[in-house]
């Protein structure tokens, strides 16, 4: 999903169950899918994991990593760029990230998608579109794309 090991994806799960547990009391059936109550619940339990998780390597476990080890460089490159995809995602309008998220990242089908978000698919595919573009533009990779 959105997380790096099992074991963070298990604490997720357990966050969002009890988050659920709690606020099932407000839940009202507006004629969306009970599905995209939960998905919401998970979503703001991810971005709650993330903002809370620190960006920076404790000081043993840099002095254990060797740094002749083959990729190293390449690895750093990975991490900086996806680091830069990420910051630039999240400069984003609310619903682009939203669709990108699910629709890229989450690979959800598009119908589902729609459901969620309380829309068509022809309206998510065009938000999926400006989304993506929004975000080439926001890493300067648009002409390249085109």
């Amino acid at each position: 999903m959105r997380v790096d090991t099992e074991r963070d994806a298990e604490d997720l799960a357990e966050t969002v169950f009890l988050r659920s547990f709690q606020a099932i009391q407000r839940y009202e059936d507006r004629g969306v899918p009970f599905t995209a109550f939960l998905y919401k619940v998970a979503r703001h339990a991810v971005v709650d994991s993330y903002r809370s998780r620190s960006s920076s390597l404790p000081l043993e476990e840099a002095e254990e990593q060797p740094d002749d080890a083959p990729g190293a460089e390449s690895s750093l490159m990975d991490l900086e760029q996806k680091a830069e995809a990420f910051a630039a995602l999240g400069r984003l309008p609310e619903r682009y990230q939203e669709v990108i998220r699910l629709r890229v990242l989450l690979d959800v089908p598009t119908e589902k998608v729609a459901s969620w978000m309380g829309s068509t698919p022809t309206a998510v595919r065009v938000l999926l579109h400006r989304a993506l573009k929004a975000l080439r533009k926001s890493l300067g990779t648009e002409d390249e794309a085109a």
